[in-house]
């Protein structure tokens, strides 16, 4: 499972790619905060590469993350 998202908020009210917002997406509270966190770090980075600063300094527009989950057989598996 792919879970794409945008933040508007950092690229004057618009969505990429019609990606739904981050706070749209369905993940825990906990989850969000620390997506949050990595978003203002990697904020962070950017502005230090960047020479603009302040309000129009590069910014964290996307993201996504991937999910791999294991589904049970109904049986052994064995045929």
């Amino acid at each position: 499972m792919i879970n794409s998202w945008s933040i508007p908020s950092s690229n004057n009210g618009k969505r990429i790619y019609d990606l739904p917002p981050l706070e749209k997406v369905v993940i825990s509270e906990t989850e969000q905060q620390r997506l949050q966190q990595q978003i203002r770090e990697w904020d962070e980075r950017l502005a230090a590469l960047d020479d603009y600063k302040g309000e129009d300094s590069l910014k964290v527009i996307a993201g996504g993350y991937k999910e791999t989950r294991l589904s049970p057989k109904g049986s052994l598996g064995l045929w």
